[in-house]
């Protein structure tokens, strides 16, 4: 199983984790975090973005800048007190679902073999509503998604972007059954097809 690197005050999002099985490295310095991550590097990164001391997009900027993220995605956990949306950024998780979804991302990451009728890649701020009756992943990051494909099965790709980015995203993510959609009455039209 993967390692988990995680930026946290009092372990409360490491907790999580370990009492799931996850191998974490938890701390409140982004210096130290770094160090660390280039001896051993992990499966994901969690950051947790209200942390007083940390500089959040500093730090964000830096992992992405310095490929830290081309191989271990980047995961958000924030209040939705303020704009987060940053290049590179492959999740945001709310506080208020971080004990389901923190746990879910980690797997598809470091264990891997799931199953999913659709992969969401939203290269976009703008937040497409998934149908209920459909499961599926959710990734904002090229590079995560093709991380998460290697590790799991998927029916079909939705990619949520700028039209002129899609042929771009198709080639990155090399996936035959890739569609592109713009609004979530296209996600629902998939639902038959992938069924």
């Amino acid at each position: 199983m993967g390692r988990v690197f995680v930026i946290d005050e009092d372990n409360t999002y490491s907790d999580i984790l370990q009492k799931r099985g996850f191998d974490v490295f938890a701390t409140a310095n982004a210096y130290k975090l770094i160090k660390y991550a280039r001896e051993i590097p992990p499966s994901l990164y969690v950051i947790n973005a209200d942390l007083k001391d940390t500089d959040y997009c500093g730090l964000v900027k830096h992992l992405v800048d310095n490929h830290y993220t081309d191989n271990a995605p980047l995961a958000v956990l924030h209040s939705g007190k303020k704009k987060l949306w940053r290049q590179g950024v492959s999740h945001y998780i709310n506080k208020k679902d971080v004990e389901k979804k923190l746990p879910e991302i980690a797997e598809a990451y470091c264990s891997g073999g799931c199953k999913y009728d659709l992969l969401m890649v939203d290269n976009t701020p703008e937040r497409l509503k998934t149908p209920c009756d459909l499961s599926a992943f959710e990734v904002y990051d090229a590079h995560a998604a093709k991380i998460f494909m290697n590790k799991n099965n998927v029916k079909a790709v939705a990619v949520h972007c700028r039209s002129e980015l899609y042929d771009e995203l198709c080639s990155q993510l090399g996936f035959e059954k890739t569609f592109y959609v713009d609004n979530t009455e296209n996600i629902k039209d998939l639902v038959s097809f992938i069924k």
